[in-house]
């Protein structure tokens, strides 16, 4: 960190005289940080507070992490590799975290996820879990001691995504567009739960001439497509759009 022309390590930021010397600022100056790691120089004369913390603190993330170990005080982007599995991460309370941001980013490229868990009864608007699908996709929480809000989370309906199924498909959460090739045999697309996928969008279209059939089923009995259980295509060319009210598909 550059302060007055010479660089500082966060270990120096708490040497009082050598910043108070270096920033030239009266002599009654003190040093001090708060409990979630930000340090300060203060000035109680002309009352003014100078911030020596770094912007951000990376740190990496490969597994399921254990949040009572980890040093959440500190970090403010945190770097979330899915390579070998999916990851869960659960935030501490907000009650102990103050006004404190967390950042996690995906940064690789599998269709493993991460997905970010509230503590206990606390929310993040509402939602008890945050999940992140894509390569670099963000997901940005703060607190303000008695819940987390969201201030970035991935796109639900990202319309350059374009899917060609050939086959039986699990539709994913990161799908968008899907044409259908049933030329082989008919073709059954499973909808993925509602469950905190409010408005999301499938556009489903047919795209071969043969007299096989797309079917669309929903994930479980207890959710329906307009009120019924599947849906089916059964013309060249024929599309559905359909999006997701809470506990339901609705055809649009």
């Amino acid at each position: 960190m550059l302060i007055g022309n010479k660089q500082w390590l966060p270990s120096q930021l708490y040497q009082l005289w050598d910043i108070a010397y270096e920033l030239d600022v009266p002599y009654k100056c003190i040093a001090e940080h708060t409990s979630d790691g930000i340090a300060f120089i203060t000035d109680y004369t002309l009352g003014y507070r100078v911030n020596l913390t770094p912007v951000v603190n990376v740190e990496p993330i490969s597994s399921t992490p254990n949040t009572l170990a980890d040093n959440w005080f500190t970090e403010r982007l945190l770097l979330v590799d899915c390579q070998i599995s999916n990851i869960d991460i659960t935030v501490p309370a907000p009650s102990v975290m103050g006004w404190k941001t967390l950042t996690f980013k995906k940064t690789d490229s599998t269709t493993n996820t991460f997905t970010v868990i509230a503590n206990s009864v606390e929310t993040f608007d509402w939602q008890t879990t945050i999940t992140a699908w894509k390569q670099y996709d963000v997901i940005s929480i703060i607190s303000d001691y008695t819940n987390w809000y969201i201030l970035e989370k991935p796109l639900l309906n990202d319309s350059s995504t374009v899917r060609v199924v050939t086959a039986t498909w699990s539709v994913s959460i990161t799908d968008y567009t899907l044409r259908v090739d049933a030329s082989a045999w008919s073709v059954v697309l499973t909808l993925p739960s509602t469950a905190w996928l409010d408005w999301k969008i499938y556009d489903i279209k047919k795209i071969d001439s043969s007299a096989n059939t797309v079917t669309i089923d929903v994930f479980s009995w207890g959710q329906t497509i307009d009120w019924q259980f599947s849906q089916i295509i059964s013309t060249q060319r024929t599309a559905i759009t359909i999006q997701a009210y809470w506990v339901e598909w609705g055809i649009m």
